[in-house]
Parts: C-alpha cells; sequence; structure tokens
C-alpha cells in the first residue's frame, strides 16, 4: 500500500522489496553469497579447493540444498573423494548455520542439506557425444 503526501515520506524505489520476486528466490541469492564466503572460509583440509555452485530453498524456507563443486576433481571423480567433500561439510553445517544467521534477517535459520554438483559432469560429457555425432556425420 502507497502512502500518500509529500515527496519526501514515500521511500525510493530502491528501498521497496521487487515485487515480482518470490521471497525464497530473494533469500537464495543471499544463502549463496553468503555461504560462498563462509565455505571459503572452513580450514578443514577436506574442503580446500570446494565452492557453492547452487541453491535451493524451499518454499517455507526451513530448508536449503546446497550444491558444491571441487576445482580438483573432474568428471570421473572418485565417489570417495565426494563423499568427504559432504562429510566435512555436514560436520561444518552448524557453523556455516550461525554465520547464515548473523547474517541473514530470517526468523528461522534453515537446515543445510549437502550435496555434489554433477550438472556440470553431465553437461560436459553430452557436448561430448553430440561433438562425436556431428563428426560421424559429417
Amino acid at each position: 500500500m502507497k502512502r500518500r503526501g509529500k515527496q519526501s515520506d514515500v521511500l525510493p524505489v530502491t528501498a521497496e522489496p521487487e515485487r515480482k520476486v518470490p521471497r525464497r528466490l530473494r533469500v537464495e541469492s543471499e544463502i549463496f553469497e553468503q555461504l560462498s564466503l563462509a565455505v571459503l572460509e572452513l580450514e578443514d583440509p577436506r574442503l580446500s579447493g570446494v565452492s557453492v555452485s547452487r541453491v535451493q530453498m524451499t518454499d517455507d524456507l526451513r530448508l536449503v540444498r546446497v550444491y558444491v563443486r571441487s576445482v580438483g576433481l573432474g568428471p570421473n571423480a572418485d565417489e570417495g573423494k565426494q563423499r568427504s567433500i559432504l562429510r566435512g561439510l555436514s560436520s561444518a553445517s552448524g557453523r556455516l548455520r550461525r554465520s547464515l544467521g548473523a547474517t541473514l534477517d530470517l526468523r528461522y535459520v534453515p537446515d543445510l542439506r549437502f550435496f555434489y554438483d554433477t550438472g556440470v559432469d553431465h553437461a560436459r560429457r553430452i557436448d561430448e557425444l553430440l561433438d562425436e555425432i556431428r563428426s560421424t556425420e559429417g
């Protein structure tokens, strides 16, 4: 609801939340930024080279699926190393949630679930297959 009155009484447009963007997406963006920084600050040797690739939040803002990648692991990555990374992140989830709680203005700090992001590897494999098909056709 807009207030009527003098121009100086009305909030500037930049102070109002974006009305067309759902709150979940705005919070996801903030969580992505904060977790990306917080993961870099962790001192666990299992997490060296790990970065957050994307986050997905439930509509009730209670659960966040955090997808991570490791710079050192390629498409044929050892599942043991992936599990080690996920265990390291799970053990640090309390510190990560505390960091989120200190920076975000939410009633509840969401639970974090970690997944290794294989989407990039799948896309790379599809590109390889398509290139192979093109080379045999032409």
